[in-house]
């Protein structure tokens, strides 16, 4: 009988390879902010919401930033995961489009591309709503640590 269970458990030693790679490849897919922005440096842009996107992995937000030439680039703001940025007060109906938009941001390493990563976003109202990917106590806690 005990042999009957080993053969039965060798049978599927290919699924689990098979999930544990497909696990292990979702895994380094994610990154991290400071592999594609730069934290210690922040930027500004102003424009109008194209499209607001509260779904996984990160919160983005479609901009159109009228530049210095007069020409409009596409921007995408990206924020926290919708569970995180639900905590720091924003929902699905947060932004809309046409929505007049600020975004206080860092920057991203790849000069050519037009993405920042929210620090703090202002709605039409003014009131502004934090945006990175961390909570908004412990981002305070970083803050207070980093400038000691």
């Amino acid at each position: 009988m005990i042999s009957n269970i080993k053969k039965t458990n060798r049978r599927y030693i290919p699924a689990l390879a098979v999930l544990a790679a497909l696990a292990v490849g979702t895994t380094v897919a994610h990154h991290a902010p400071s592999s594609v922005y730069i934290l210690s440096s922040e930027i500004e842009i102003e424009g109008t919401v194209t499209d607001f996107r509260y779904n996984n992995p990160h919160v983005r937000i479609h901009i159109d930033v009228v530049n210095e030439n007069g020409e409009v680039e596409a921007w995408i703001a990206e924020g926290g995961t919708p569970n995180i940025m639900l905590r720091n007060g924003w929902s699905p109906e947060t932004f809309k489009a046409g929505d007049p938009i600020h975004i206080l941001g860092h920057p991203p390493r790849d000069e050519g591309s037009r993405f920042i990563h929210m620090v703090d976003a202002t709605l039409p109202d003014g009131t502004v709503m934090y945006g990175e990917d961390i909570r908004v106590d412990r981002a305070a806690e970083r803050r207070r640590n980093r400038n000691r």
